[in-house]
């Protein structure tokens, strides 16, 4: 849902105008998305390191 929302925030018009926000391009936004998943891994490894 988060990512729809935030999808709609940056594209939409009148969303991106009333927020401030400006146009990123495809590249930036999966950089983003990328970085932002990566926590997941990080965490099960860590996780998984603690436990032994």
């Amino acid at each position: 849902m988060s990512f729809i929302l935030t999808t709609a925030v940056i594209y939409v018009p009148f969303l991106r105008k009333a927020f401030s926000f400006e146009h990123i391009s495809l590249l930036e936004y999966a950089v983003a998305v990328l970085i932002a998943v990566s926590i997941i891994p990080i965490m099960e490894i860590v996780k998984l390191m603690k436990r032994r």
